[in-house]
């Protein structure tokens, strides 16, 4: 099936997959967020994705990965060879 154009209209969103562990709280991180009116969203796991992570969405757009240190050991043994092949 040959590939189409869903929209002609450019998106201003710009997502990278980085997981960036940082040396905050979840609480921290939502509360930057909220001071500056951009969107976070703590996705956690088992909830339909495979590690927990905060959404940090920059100037409501550029979409970055944090994990808060409480994250981090989930992170790693998420990503662990053996845990990716399952």
């Amino acid at each position: 099936k040959p590939a189409q154009v869903l929209s002609a209209e450019p998106t201003n969103l710009v997502a990278n997959h980085t997981a960036i562990a940082v040396p905050t709280t979840q609480e921290q991180i939502e509360q930057i967020g909220q001071r500056q009116g951009w969107r976070v969203l703590t996705r956690k796991q088992g909830e339909g994705v495979p590690f927990s992570a905060v959404e940090f969405w920059v100037e409501n757009r550029i979409l970055f990965e944090f994990l808060p240190q409480e994250f981090v050991s989930q992170y790693l043994q998420t990503m662990q060879p053996e845990a990716i092949e399952k």
